[in-house]
C-alpha cells in the first residue's frame, strides 16, 4: 500500500486510529515491545503493547520507516533512532 511518501507493507491490519479527519491503518508487527506500526505519509505512529498508547511521529524518512520495518528489536530501534527526535 502506498500512502503519501511511504510505502506501507502488506501485513495483517491491527485496527484503524482515528484522527479528526481521517484514519491510519496500523499493520501488526513483531515485536515484543511494539503492536502495530502506521504510515500515512504525514505521520509515523507506533502502538506499544505494554500502555496501549500510540505516540504520533512527524517528518520521519522513509528510509528511516524502512529501516525500522526490518529491524531485529523494533523497540531497541525505536529509542535510538525515533523515540525523542522526530514530534
Amino acid at each position: 500500500m502506498n500512502i503519501g511518501n511511504l510505502a506501507c507493507p502488506p501485513g495483517k491490519s491491527e485496527r484503524l486510529i482515528a484522527d479528526m479527519n481521517h484514519y491510519t491503518e496500523m499493520i501488526a508487527v513483531n515485536s515484543s515491545a511494539i503492536r502495530a506500526v502506521g504510515c500515512d505519509g504525514n505521520t509515523l505512529p507506533v502502538q506499544f503493547h505494554a500502555s496501549g498508547r500510540t505516540y504520533r511521529h512527524q517528518g520521519v524518512p522513509y528510509s528511516l520507516y524502512a529501516a525500522f520495518m526490518r529491524a531485529s528489536s523494533m523497540g531497541a530501534f525505536y529509542n535510538r533512532h525515533i523515540r525523542g527526535k522526530y514530534k
